[in-house]
């Protein structure tokens, strides 16, 4: 039957026998769903990647809540993505399969969703948003480079739109810095170097073009 710590080999030749083990012994012990991990050069013990029957992955959790969770016992939770190529650029690639969904990235605090940035499919446009409502036009840029604010179709190189009768709508420029001299300024530049193009000011209700202001 052997004794303790011997395995069961082979001359070869057709003859078994009992024998102490060799330098080959692996031993430890591990839990179930937990990737093992070498300690030393001869045991195996867990290590701190999870994987569930689910398929879900956690790094420091065993209580993955979604495909990839990351939640460190102590200190900051980071992920890093880096190339030693230099000529190599380094990407984060969101992909949705179905041109009808979103693809974006939110912030929580405190398990509460307070913002995102990404692809909002439903306005064919990227968005920044402050809340949990990716719907909200707070901060729009389209494939032209447009900007809105309030509108996620602008129909200028920058677009201010609220229905908000309060301060939404409007554009302040402030100098906080009570004692500097300084005054802040709006600058209008014609880039035509000939100089017979023209700067100025429009003010408009509805659809109408009220007071012009040449500069």
């Amino acid at each position: 039957a052997g004794s303790s710590g011997q395995t069961l080999t082979t001359d070869g030749s057709g003859n078994i026998s009992w024998s102490a083990a060799g330098s080959g012994t692996i031993s430890g012990s591990g839990t179930d769903n937990y990737v093992p991990r070498w300690n030393g050069t001869t045991a195996l013990q867990n290590s701190a990647l999870f994987s569930n029957d689910s398929g879900s992955v956690g790094i420091g959790t065993d209580t993955p809540t979604a495909n990839l969770h990351i939640k460190p016992a102590t200190g900051n939770s980071r992920l890093k993505l880096e190339s030693d190529n230099t000529s190599a650029d380094v990407e984060m690639m969101l992909d949705s399969a179905n041109s009808t969904r979103n693809a974006h990235i939110t912030f929580y605090n405190a398990g509460v969703q307070k913002g995102g940035v990404g692809y909002a499919s439903s306005d064919a446009i990227m968005k920044m948003w402050g809340g949990n409502n990716p719907a909200d036009d707070h901060l729009c840029i389209n494939s032209a480079g447009s900007v809105g604010i309030g509108t996620p179709s602008p129909s200028a190189a920058l677009e201010i739109s609220s229905a908000d009768t309060g301060w939404r709508g409007q554009l302040m420029i402030r100098d906080t810095d009570t004692a500097s001299t300084a005054a802040p300024y709006i600058t209008f530049w014609d880039g035509n170097e000939s100089g017979s193009g023209s700067t100025g000011l429009i003010g408009r209700v509805g659809s109408v073009n009220g007071s012009r202001f040449d500069l």
